[in-house]
C-alpha cells in the first residue's frame, strides 16, 4: 500500500510525539560529538598551505576572536610562523592571516619599498 504525503506526514509526526525526548537527546548528544570533534581538530590538527597535515599538535586554546583585529564572528585560522614548532600561533581572521604571511615573507618591506619609488617617480615628474 502506498501511502499518501499527508498520511506519511502524519505518521512521522505522531511517531516523533511519541519519542520526543529520545529524539530531543539523541540530537544533543550529536551535537556534543560534533563541537567535541571540531574542538579537537583545532587544537590537535593543522593543514599548511602546501597541503600537509601534521597531527598530534598542542596549540594554543581557540580565542573565538581574532587576536589582531579582535573581530568575532570570522573564520578563523591557526597561523604559525615557526616550522619547527607549529604550536607556536595565533588565531587570526583571513585578512589579518594574509596580512601576517606578508609580513612573515617581507612582502611588506618590498611593498612599502614599491610604494616609495612610485611616489617618487611621481614626485619628480609634478617638479618638472
Amino acid at each position: 500500500m502506498v501511502r499518501s504525503r499527508a498520511a506519511e506526514r502524519k505518521a512521522k509526526h505522531k511517531y516523533y510525539l511519541k519519542n520526543r525526548e529520545t529524539i530531543l537527546n539523541l540530537q544533543r548528544e550529536n551535537e556534543e560529538t560534533k563541537n567535541q570533534q571540531r574542538n579537537y581538530r583545532r587544537q590537535h590538527i593543522l593543514e599548511t598551505k602546501d597541503g600537509v597535515i601534521h597531527r598530534g599538535l598542542n596549540k594554543r586554546p581557540w580565542t573565538g576572536y581574532c587576536e589582531i583585529c579582535f573581530c568575532v564572528g570570522k573564520l578563523l585560522v591557526y597561523h604559525h610562523w615557526d616550522e619547527y614548532n607549529l604550536n607556536k600561533g595565533i588565531w587570526v581572521c583571513n585578512p589579518c592571516h594574509m596580512m601576517a604571511e606578508g609580513c612573515d615573507t617581507n612582502l611588506i618591506g618590498q611593498y612599502m619599498r614599491l610604494k616609495d619609488k612610485i611616489n617618487d617617480e611621481f614626485d619628480e615628474e609634478a617638479d618638472d
